[in-house]
């Protein structure tokens, strides 16, 4: 079968999300096609007629003249099918660490892309409260048996390798392929900020509490009290001072 009598299209960027191939993979499936023959059906986009899945079968069994397969499968929409994309992709075994990472990010990417578009979908009911959809993470996380963090983390991971290698699929490559590109390419943990104004809240919250407690057990202005409250107000006067000291570095 010819390019020409293709049942489908190649899309250039799902073509450039899968992971490439090196020389010796390449020889070693073309020699593996050409002996034995194309058993993995291809799988293609029912709706849209976009190969998804076997680009690199499809050239190899173009080059021979080797017959293929195709699976055609259904979505709703080009989110759908990348999610499905990375999914597959995640099933594979021996995968590397950083690819790893990279479809479990894009996995998730797609999947809230999908809820974005599903909830400003659906019709709102005047006084009734759209329901809470799910945390998304946590569903990712669940098909994937590992954590929310990991799932967020290694969105943070997709976005800054697509971020690097805006658009070139070998530039994207050769930083999945060298640990040393995708250490830098993983975000650092973004820092929290640190709200004053909570803290101070707190601790007048924290106070009101301990004189509650103590009006009620009838040890107000006792040892105890008076050493808690005391306590108290130095944390208050520190934190006041760092705030200050913190202030005055930054108008600098």
């Amino acid at each position: 079968m010819s390019a020409h009598d293709r049942p489908f299209t190649i899309d250039p960027e799902f073509k450039a999300f899968l992971p490439q191939q090196s020389p010796d993979e390449r020889k070693i499936l073309e020699a593996n096609l050409v002996a034995e023959g194309c058993r993995d059906p291809l799988v293609a986009w029912k709706e849209e007629k976009i190969l998804l899945d076997g680009h690199n079968r499809l050239d190899i069994c173009e080059k021979h003249n080797i017959a293929y397969k195709v699976i055609w499968q259904s979505f709703p929409d080009r989110a759908a099918a990348m999610e499905w994309m990375a999914q597959h992709q995640l099933g594979r075994r021996n995968l590397p660490d950083a690819l790893r990472r990279y479809y479990l990010g894009k996995e998730y990417l797609a999947a809230v892309e999908q809820e974005k578009k599903a909830e400003a979908a659906a019709p709102k009911e005047k006084g009734k409260p759209r329901a809470k959809r799910g945390k998304t993470s946590e569903k990712v996380a669940a098909r994937n048996k590992t954590t929310r963090r990991t799932v967020e983390r290694a969105a943070r991971f997709a976005k800054a390798v697509d971020q690097a290698a805006a658009g070139d699929a070998a530039k994207k490559a050769e930083i999945l392929k060298n640990p040393k590109e995708a250490k830098k390419a993983a975000p650092a943990r973004p820092a929290k900020k640190f709200d004053g104004e909570k803290f101070r809240h707190t601790l007048g919250t924290v106070i009101r509490e301990i004189d509650k407690y103590a009006a009620e057990t009838g040890t107000a202005n006792g040892p105890s009290h008076k050493l808690i409250l005391k306590a108290c107000g130095v944390v208050a006067k520190t934190f006041d001072a760092w705030q200050k000291k913190v202030s005055a570095q930054k108008s600098k």
